[in-house]
């Protein structure tokens, strides 16, 4: 077989399997993604609403305090022991202190109008005893969280974000200015607060507590 038909008979496979690739037109489907988009954005405002906005006590003030125990203690228990006592809404988180010996503990954190007073103290330490008599539960820490810093380390993400948007912007416009840089970059950041809003959606759904780990991310 000459080169010449060798080249062809390439060619004739090489288009064969091209028209045998399944092409599927995104672009002439866009609005029913948009209008998908749009329905997740509502469905995200709706839920706020509805459910809610966790915010931690990092950025709204409040108390933590801290008890060690041993044995076996129920989280959704001392939640709702907690809530009932302090007429607010309260999150509980289990786990380990290292100083001078290895402790479990768990933090309840809730904000509320009124000060954590030491008789409320004694009065919820005491009711948490009476729930578990065996578990030794005592009183290690009780800190209350100022909401200046989380405010302020809000205000510094929020200068970042802005910061990192512009430029982004300004880089898509010059990187690609021959096909409409400028509108590229601003599409770009809005598909990333799209992404966002996704995102906090699903912690304001999953009731998760928007802290600065949420933030920094």
């Amino acid at each position: 077989m000459s080169k010449s038909n060798k080249k062809n008979t390439t060619n004739t496979n090489i288009q064969s399997i091209i028209e045998q690739v399944k092409v599927r037109d995104f672009y002439g489907t866009r609005k029913v993604f948009f209008v998908l988009s749009a329905l997740l954005m509502v469905g995200v405002l709706l839920c706020c609403f509805i459910f809610g906005v966790q915010i931690s006590i990092e950025f709204k003030g409040g108390t933590l305090a801290t008890y060690s125990y041993s044995g076996t203690v129920n989280e959704n228990e001392v939640s709702s022991i907690a809530k009932d006592y302090l007429g607010t809404q309260v999150n509980t988180q289990f786990g380990e202190t290292f100083t001078g010996e290895k402790q479990t503990t768990f933090t309840i954190s809730f904000s509320m109008e009124n000060p954590f007073s030491a008789e409320m103290q004694e009065e919820l330490l005491a009711k948490l005893q009476e729930k578990y008599p065996d578990s030794n539960i005592q009183a290690l820490e009780t800190n209350d969280v100022a909401a200046h810093s989380g405010k302020t380390f809000l205000a510094k993400c929020l200068v970042a974000a802005i910061f990192a948007a512009i430029v982004l912007i300004l880089y898509i416009a010059w990187r690609f200015k021959r096909i409409s840089g400028w509108s590229a970059g601003i599409f770009a950041v809005v598909a990333l607060l799209h992404d966002l809003v996704i995102v906090f959606g699903t912690f304001v759904v999953c009731r998760f507590e928007i802290d600065s780990n949420f933030m920094a991310v």
